[in-house]
């Protein structure tokens, strides 16, 4: 069944994440700065930057702009999402508006341990039990990814990527749950 899973992962675009690790965005999904959303207070309080998806699903970013080059942990808070569809939440390359984004990060990690990509989902299937984290009330979720700016052969540095939601393995074509916020890593 994990073999059965992992090749689903992989079919779904995830690859395994590369040194430093860790969809093209229409209006309804643009990412907007948004430091006062910060639920931390103080001169060190991130910049939360905010993305929306076309059915009015909204994710919020911990960090996004100059994330170091050596990698990072950032937090991603999603509401407003269907509950009925599994997501993937990741760094992935932004592709063409309608196709689905990948490469991402994460791979086909099925004991959750390289945190490069998280998969929310209330109803997994039964290999996925323990290993989807579940929806909140009103399809909310709060997670953290590990990023780095190489994902595979792609250099984030030398190309747009973006912390993505997507419809997971069991959904791959379904573009209503993508979700983009661009982020932007140090050279060195």
């Amino acid at each position: 069944m994990v073999l059965a899973a992992a090749a689903m992962l992989a079919m779904a675009g995830f690859t395994q994440p590369c040194a430093g690790a860790a969809s093209a965005q229409t209006p309804t999904q643009r990412a907007t700065q948004s430091p006062a959303q910060s639920p931390m207070q103080g001169p060190s309080a991130p910049a939360w930057v905010t993305g929306r998806g076309a059915q009015g699903q909204t994710i919020r970013v911990s960090q996004a702009r100059a994330l170091p080059a050596r990698g990072a942990v950032v937090r991603i808070v999603g509401k407003g999402f269907d509950e009925t569809v599994g997501v993937y939440v990741g760094l992935c390359r932004i592709v063409p508006r309608g196709k689905v984004p990948t490469p991402c990060g994460g791979g086909a990690d099925m004991t959750g341990t390289t945190q490069a990509s998280v998969w929310v989902s209330s109803n997994p299937p039964p290999y996925g039990i323990g290993l989807a984290v579940p929806f909140g009330i009103d399809g909310k979720f709060d997670v953290r990814v590990k990023v780095g700016p190489k994902i595979g052969k792609y250099d984030c540095r030398k190309i747009t990527c973006a912390i993505t939601v997507r419809a997971d393995h069991t959904n791959t074509e379904f573009r209503g749950a993508d979700v983009f916020v661009p982020v932007t890593f140090t050279k060195r």
